[in-house]
């Protein structure tokens, strides 16, 4: 249960490459990570927002808090899948008072593959170890449209979702991600700074977390809905923007 347990160590030990590859091994599953030139380690995670599962046994599911963002990576456990499913089968498939109420495992991934697009309440998250910052999606914010931070890249605003209400703010090379904003005008709280140059590496490595993801939903899928297990993983891959090929990613991370 326990990866390492640190017992003592100077401070040279701490800071220096050994510690850092240890460090970055063990985060890899949330995502992106990169030290800065301060001894900042940026995070960044492909995250979905938590069910509340209280009243749901479809299938077995984590113990999440809801409404809480839950990190979409390749190292998800079964029943964290099974939450995220859950999550996406019951924002997308909601019944209005003449609809049938769902039957069972087949009958809600069903629904869900009969949805024009899959709505998948989340983003991308970015915390800075250094300052303790974190950016998340605010409300409304999806985790489908994760590519449209390649606009970024091209100088280009991005709209993170409300309350809160992140803001990206572009200077010179680097840039500015505000926890909250209150408008066009105004942004609260201290900004994470990214090198524009580290957005590509970041996008691509992003990709293989939603990819692994994919690949554990599918095999989640054979386990409880082996008819439809090819469908929702075409499904998802293609509503998510998943698979496809990002221009100008070459998954290199900056130093």
């Amino acid at each position: 249960m326990i990866d390492v347990l640190f017992v003592a160590g100077s401070t040279d030990w701490k800071i220096g490459s050994a510690f850092s590859s240890r460090h970055d091994r063990r985060n890899s599953h949330a995502g992106w990570a990169v030290r800065g030139e301060d001894g900042a380690v940026l995070i960044v995670n492909a995250v979905l927002e938590a069910p509340d599962t209280a009243a749901f046994s479809f299938w077995p599911t984590a113990d999440l808090n809801p409404y809480h963002f839950m990190a979409v990576s390749t190292s998800m456990s079964s029943r964290e899948v099974g939450s995220a499913l859950a999550m996406l089968v019951g924002y997308n498939s909601r019944t209005g008072d003449k609809d049938r109420p769902l039957s069972g495992a087949s009958d809600a991934i069903g629904r869900l593959l009969d949805t024009d697009k899959v709505i998948a309440p989340g983003g991308l998250r970015v915390h800075d170890t250094q300052t303790k910052v974190t950016v998340q999606p605010g409300c409304c914010c999806g985790l489908e449209d994760w590519r449209e931070w390649l606009d970024v890249t091209d100088g280009e605003s991005l709209w993170l979702g409300h309350d809160p209400s992140p803001r990206v703010e572009h200077t010179d090379r680097l840039v500015r991600l505000w926890p909250d904003g209150a408008d066009a005008q105004e942004a609260t709280g201290q900004p994470i700074e990214i090198a524009v140059g580290d957005l590509p590496g970041i996008l691509h490595s992003v990709q293989k977390e939603l990819q692994g993801f994919l690949s554990l939903t599918r095999q989640w899928a054979m386990g409880h809905v082996p008819t439809l297990a090819e469908d929702l993983a075409a499904k998802l891959d293609e509503d998510l923007g998943i698979s496809a090929p990002l221009p100008g990613t070459t998954g290199h991370h900056a130093p």
